[in-house]
């Protein structure tokens, strides 16, 4: 990969097959964040650790604690954090 767009993809994380098939994407440029675009998972929707983002936003918006959110999907309180604020980014636009 050499192209302008390959060297962009690189750097969003974008993680590529054997065959240079994007396999997953990570949205946010810091490479801590546990949030990936998995065709393969969830038709590709935005998940943290396997686990939707929409679903983490849901359950704390019914006002549910985030340590209570992470410990019921086996996650952390930062994967938590991650995905409320990625979705609370796409909600923001």
């Amino acid at each position: 990969m050499d192209t302008p767009l390959d060297a962009y993809l690189l750097k969003r994380g974008t993680d590529w097959s054997d065959e240079d098939i994007a396999t997953a994407w990570r949205p946010h440029d810091d490479p801590r964040s546990p949030i990936r675009m998995t065709p393969d998972l969830r038709f590709g929707r935005p998940a943290s650790k396997g686990i939707s983002t929409e679903v983490l936003w849901e359950r704390s918006e019914a006002g549910e604690a985030i340590e209570e959110t992470a410990d019921e999907f086996g996650l952390s309180a930062e994967d938590v954090h991650w995905a409320l604020a990625y979705e609370s980014s796409l909600r923001a636009a």
